[in-house]
């Protein structure tokens, strides 16, 4: 609990960095979604099998000059059965931060990609990953904070909220 109190500042401290041409990231997986289930308690269907659905969410300045923060997010939902494994979590990740740089060209440096301790994204899969990140779309990570596995809450939870609701 100290830990995650601790990390609770972080997200503020990455965007107050950021620049113009600049971005942080966040990722996580949303529970499996189910959805033949209406409100159901995660307790009931934790480690069951669903569809898998990784989100990122990024932090940017759209406008050069502004002193305002746009909030983009990108979700990708995978084929049923799916694993939460280091490979299809960086695969995940990938492909949302080759269509954020599509959308947003002038975007030249990941600053910051926020994660939570999960296997998926501590894992030497996704470390090599983004290791090699750059050669294949131009974005370069500078920084990978890995926080405590089941904390790290964000409002890219919130969105997995209202985005399955729309489901």
């Amino acid at each position: 609990q100290v830990e995650a109190a601790s990390e609770a500042g972080v997200p503020r401290e990455l965007i107050r960095e950021l620049k113009y041409g600049e971005a942080t990231a966040t990722c996580d997986w949303k529970s499996k979604w189910l959805s033949a289930v209406f409100r159901e308690a995660q307790s009931d269907f934790f480690g069951k099998t669903g569809i898998p659905w990784p989100g990122t969410m990024f932090y940017f300045i759209a406008e050069e000059g502004s002193q305002f923060i746009d909030i983009e997010y990108l979700d990708a939902v995978m084929a049923a059965d799916g694993k939460e494994d280091g490979t299809a979590t960086f695969g995940a990740f990938e492909l949302s931060v080759q269509k954020f740089k599509a959308a947003h060209p002038h975007i030249t440096l990941l600053k910051s990609l926020r994660s939570d301790g999960a296997v998926a994204y501590a894992g030497v899969e996704f470390a090599m990953g983004l290791a090699l990140m750059t050669a294949s779309n131009g974005l370069p990570v500078e920084k990978h904070h890995i926080g405590t596995s089941g904390n790290n809450k964000s409002s890219l939870d919130a969105h997995f909220a209202s985005a399955g609701q729309a489901v």
